[in-house]
């Protein structure tokens, strides 16, 4: 939403801003929204294109090029967590168990990057199993609640090959991939109450 509204100004008022502008000015709207962001959701919207993203020492952007755009199903819980009560959460956490918290988020590192790989290939059998751990590791940083969690396992148990949370957790939505399970998937949410998106953009009510 910031993006756009920002592309709308630039438009409107003839300011011509790039893309990196853009963003700039969309990561300062992150940062009221939500407190410490990553800078993940402002990169992604502004640029439009699939990406690995990594914020430490130095910002990182991988672009992945796709062979076919991915089977994907989103599911909307309808409740949304608030991010910046999330993040601090987590990092409370973090400070009783600082050993233990960095090896998991060592771990949803080293899935993401291999994820990114699998990606690339179309390898979704790969790539579901993936989510599928990286998920058990969201849920022990304490940021999957119940309901995310039986989002996943009606997308599971409707044939998906893994799914997620997305987003900072506490509510909100999943992500299920579906190679030739899209149907059956999106069906089995919606009948359990849940709105639906599909890879080709169509919300379902």
């Amino acid at each position: 939403l910031a993006v756009a509204v920002i592309r709308a100004f630039s438009r409107t008022l003839d300011l011509d801003l790039g893309d990196e502008q853009v963003n700039a000015i969309a990561f300062e709207c992150e940062k009221l929204a939500h407190g410490t962001p990553s800078g993940v959701d402002n990169t992604l919207a502004t640029f439009g294109q699939p990406m690995l993203y990594s914020k430490g020492d130095d910002l990182s952007i991988d672009v992945i090029a796709l062979k076919e755009s991915p089977p994907l199903v989103v599911a909307c819980s309808g409740r949304s967590g608030v991010t910046h009560e999330l993040v601090a959460g987590v990092r409370a956490r973090r400070e009783r168990l600082p050993g233990a918290y960095d090896e998991l988020f060592g771990q949803i590192d080293q899935l993401s990057k291999a994820g990114a790989e699998a990606l690339r290939a179309a390898d979704y059998a790969s790539l579901g199993n993936m989510m599928d751990v990286c998920q058990g590791l969201l849920n022990g940083i304490g940021v999957s609640t119940p309901e995310l969690e039986r989002m996943i396992h009606i997308a599971r148990s409707a044939g998906a090959a893994g799914a997620k949370l997305t987003g900072a957790g506490g509510g909100g939505s999943i992500v299920a991939l579906c190679p030739d399970t899209i149907v059956p998937v999106r069906d089995a949410l919606r009948s359990a109450g849940y709105q639906t998106v599909d890879i080709n953009g169509k919300t379902d009510a």
